[in-house]
């Protein structure tokens, strides 16, 4: 049995040809503060995308490193209101309240990658698929997921590659400790570097992550690798 995995289009995805206004724009309808950073979360808004365990994991992050910080949760609420609900009175509670944004769906997709720092996804149940990971790695945006599914199997991340290739970071699922404490070294291995938005421009450190997916991910790749698993199969 081979997997294949699915291309990502580089050209679509490409943080150095995204032009600035689309950005701009998407920060202005999601109320993001001047010069805040931006830590994406994509949708759907349900339980099973754990967002309610991230939020637990921003209480337990260092305040220092979330000060000017805004989480965007992409999704609509409607099919999960009373969820949407307890998200705000799980932060309000924890007094984190105006760290977070709940803006709805997103329908600029690269942009709103664009727009972010890095990106999170905190499933708590098996995943089938994970295109938001490749398609962030490719607009040089480093990605921490859960190991839910076929999430880990996006990213380069220890202890299964070097530190050396890593793209992202793999937390157990529904673990709030364990992403507070990958938040954290996330957070302070890769700002430093990057500054303030916006974010890394191409050849900084952030287009590293673009550098180590493309060449598994590029269409010519994978259609080198259809290509080969066919002429495998008719020689059999």
């Amino acid at each position: 049995m081979a997997i294949v995995p699915e291309a990502v289009d580089a050209d679509m995805f490409n943080p150095a040809t995204m032009r600035p206004e689309r950005v701009l724009a998407l920060r202005k309808l999601w109320n993001v503060p001047n010069g805040n950073r931006v830590i994406l979360v994509p949708g759907p808004l349900a339980p099973a995308e754990g967002q309610d365990v991230l939020i637990e994991a921003a209480a337990m992050t260092p305040p220092h490193l979330l000060r000017d910080v805004t989480f965007v949760l992409i999704g609509e609420t409607r099919a999960h209101r009373r969820y949407a609900r307890a998200l705000s009175a799980s932060a309000r509670r924890r007094r984190i309240a105006p760290l977070f944004v709940r803006p709805g769906a997103c329908t600029d997709w690269p942009a709103a990658l664009a727009a972010a720092d890095f990106v999170v996804i905190p499933a708590v149940t098996q995943r089938l698929y994970g295109d938001p990971i490749p398609q962030s790695q490719t607009m040089a945006r480093p990605v921490i997921a859960s190991a839910a599914g076929i999430l880990p199997e996006h990213l380069l991340a220890p202890p299964r590659m070097p530190k050396s290739l890593r793209t992202g970071w793999i937390v157990p699922p529904g673990d709030p400790q364990a992403l507070a404490e990958t938040l954290t070294e996330a957070i302070s291995s890769i700002w430093p570097a990057t500054g303030r938005w916006p974010p890394a421009p191409a050849g900084s450190r952030n287009s590293c992550f673009r550098r180590k997916t493309l060449p598994l991910r590029s269409s010519k790749f994978i259609m080198n690798y259809w290509k080969a698993i066919l002429t495998h199969c008719i020689r059999r």
